[in-house]
């Protein structure tokens, strides 16, 4: 297999969180069976975080080449996209527990 050059925006320490949308569709559905208000603002994640370092680690590995055969190039800065940002206010107006967790 070729070698291959990928970058990453920023210094690859941003970290990401992710949900699956049906982890999403679940929690908005409960919180719509569980509130009693018509419109109000909730908090949906799973609390795990992965750098964008590790996402392209098993980006490299699901493609079968070897992290000696990958060139990383980092563009260098604390953030890495537009859209990325250092910390932001994640204090949910309400919580739903979702298979026993706080979402």
């Amino acid at each position: 297999m070729d070698d291959a050059n990928l970058t990453i925006l920023g210094d690859g320490s941003q970290s990401k969180s992710y949900i699956h949308v049906s982890d999403v569709i679940t929690a908005v559905l409960m919180a719509a069976q569980l509130s009693d208000v018509p419109f109000s603002t909730y908090n949906v994640a799973t609390g795990d975080y992965i750098t964008v370092s590790e996402i392209a680690q098993l980006a490299i590995a699901a493609t079968g080449r070897t992290a000696e055969r990958v060139r990383i190039h980092y563009t260098g800065g604390d953030r890495g996209c537009v859209g990325t940002f250092q910390s932001c206010d994640s204090t949910p107006t309400a919580s739903v527990i979702l298979d026993g967790r706080t979402c």
